[in-house]
């Protein structure tokens, strides 16, 4: 399993091929508080001391990060919103408290993403609002939907037509 570890007491630039597991961690807590295995796979896990070998923690580590970047969208609050940043602050609103499950959201959102990225402009408006309207059931055939539309315009592309949008 990729693995990253990071650690003061890992050695700058390390490359271990190690092959890790899912219960790397446990095996990595159980060895070093010298608890016994829960179960025959973590007892087998390689654990990750062995990349935990420096004497004294690292200093080079950065003090302060980087600004993050800036997008250009400014909520400007109490006030209704038209155009593309009416829709992304009603969308930020939604994912905030929506009634759709926290592990569907995002696969929710990206199905929407897809869905507008082939909808004309004159139909963007009606797709986000319809959008806002979906709760869990929805998100689930939702998505179905825009699954199926994405793979039918694909296999269009693929052959040299053009797909339809809706």
């Amino acid at each position: 399993m990729p693995t990253v570890i990071i650690s003061p007491l890992v050695a700058r630039g390390t490359i271990d091929h190690t092959s890790y597991d899912h219960t790397s961690v446990l095996a990595t807590v159980e060895k070093l508080f010298k608890l016994g295995s829960l179960t025959k796979r973590d007892g087998s896990a390689n654990d990750f001391n062995n990349l935990l070998k420096l004497k004294a923690p690292r200093t080079d580590a950065p003090l302060k990060l980087p600004e993050p970047a800036v997008s250009g969208y400014v909520h400007k609050e109490g006030e209704e919103e038209k155009g593309v940043e009416g829709l992304v602050s009603r969308l930020v609103a939604f994912f905030s408290f929506g009634e759709v499950d926290p592990s569907l959201r995002g696969f929710h959102h990206v199905a929407l993403l897809r869905h507008l990225q082939d909808a004309p402009d004159s139909e963007k408006e009606k797709i986000v609002n319809g959008f806002l309207r979906h709760r869990q059931y929805h998100a689930v055939r939702y998505m179905r939907r825009v699954r199926e539309k994405v793979s039918e315009h694909d296999k269009l592309e693929l052959k040299g037509g053009k797909g339809s949008h809706s």
